[in-house]
């Protein structure tokens, strides 16, 4: 059995992050951290669109891109592998490399800790909350116990029992409404469908013959997407599981992960081949391609709609982050992925010069 070790917020005492100064007017905060061959998360508050939020080493992110204002979380001792906004934008779940869930408020000044979980074995993949800001469930290495969990948001009581990875789980999305559904994918080429609470397996789909990366309910609930390192984007019934159809050659490389528009009837996809495209569904028709360069670290590893607009916001293996307001030109913004280890300051000009362990 797994052992679980769970805090709540009037136990936990412990600084979970730094209050800025009042004299502080501005500060640059770290890019996302990225690895070859492995997708980013990028993704949004639901409250306000133009927050973006990530995972950048130890740290959690929020930013703004649109005014670029940022602050910056640091209640994980490991590094974090996945975070995400609740549906009502008052919490953020972050989850790191030892399998340890976070549950805090964005919306004070010291982000007070509200549930602190050992939820898996080993690193968690992916995290999503369900559309009432109630529960959350999460995936990745389960060790010897299942490879995905579904906890209660704030007292991390069980809420289900998750069975059919037999490898690590990477990925897992949560119906937004009624009745309500969960699908995992995992490095068994599997997707697995449960139904509840309280959730058990309904139904397995092999539609991808390699790594399921990236799986996303649309946000009418009415399908599922996902995409994979055998350069296939499948569909699935939102209420059933059921595999509708899969669609191959959409890109040239692996395809690291998928992005719903809020219309629900197109997505944003990013993968290997350099190239970021919106697919029109259930045609498959590609609307648009977006390609950010040629060079290695051009792979496009991440994306998300930021914005009211919305507009493509998308990660590639440098760190930069790209907003396509002008597919043309886009807006690129820079900064470090590692410790900053030398700054000068040109009084002539008024430019701040930084060197950071990242090259």
């Amino acid at each position: 059995p797994t052992l679980t070790k769970t805090r709540k917020m009037a136990e936990f005492t412990q600084s979970c992050n730094i209050i800025p100064s009042p004299s502080l007017s501005s500060h640059v905060p770290p890019l996302p951290t990225t690895s070859r061959g492995v997708g980013s998360q990028l993704s949004t508050n639901p409250q306000n669109p133009s927050e973006i939020i990530y995972a950048s080493g130890k740290f959690v992110v929020v930013r703004d891109v649109t005014t670029q204002s940022a602050w910056v979380y640091r209640g994980h001792n490991a590094d974090v592998t996945s975070c995400k906004f609740s549906p009502n934008g008052n919490y953020i779940a972050s989850c790191d490399a030892t399998g340890k869930l976070r549950v805090w408020a964005s919306n004070t000044p010291d982000k007070k800790s509200k549930l602190e979980v050992q939820a898996l074995g080993g690193p968690i993949n992916d995290v999503c909350w369900d559309g009432e800001s109630k529960k959350i469930v999460v995936c990745g290495d389960g060790g010897s116990g299942a490879h995905v969990r579904c906890l209660i948001w704030d007292s991390g009581n069980n809420c289900g029992e998750f069975v059919g990875h037999n490898k690590r789980s990477t990925t897992v999305s949560y119906k937004p409404n009624r009745p309500y559904r969960i699908m995992s994918g995992g490095e068994d080429f599997k997707a697995v469908f449960y139904a509840g609470p309280p959730f058990k397996r309904e139904s397995e789909v092999q539609g991808h013959t390699n790594y399921v990366n990236c799986v996303r309910y649309s946000p009418d609930g009415e399908r599922i997407v996902s995409v994979g390192s055998d350069k296939k984007v499948c569909f699935y019934d939102g209420k059933t599981g059921a595999l509708e159809k899969c669609f191959e050659g959409v890109h040239q490389g692996s395809i690291y992960t998928v992005t719903w528009f809020p219309s629900s009837d197109k997505i944003l996809t990013t993968s290997a081949d350099k190239t970021s495209k919106v697919i029109s569904v259930p045609s498959g028709e590609v609307l648009s391609t977006y390609t950010l360069g040629s060079a290695l670290s051009s792979f496009c590893v991440g994306g998300c709609l930021a914005t009211s607009t919305p507009t493509p916001l998308i990660l590639t293996l440098d760190g930069n982050l790209h907003l396509l307001t002008d597919p043309t030109t886009p807006t690129t913004i820079h900064g470090h992925q590692g410790s900053v280890k030398c700054m000068s300051f040109d009084s002539t000009e008024g430019t701040l010069y930084t060197g950071g362990g990242d090259g």
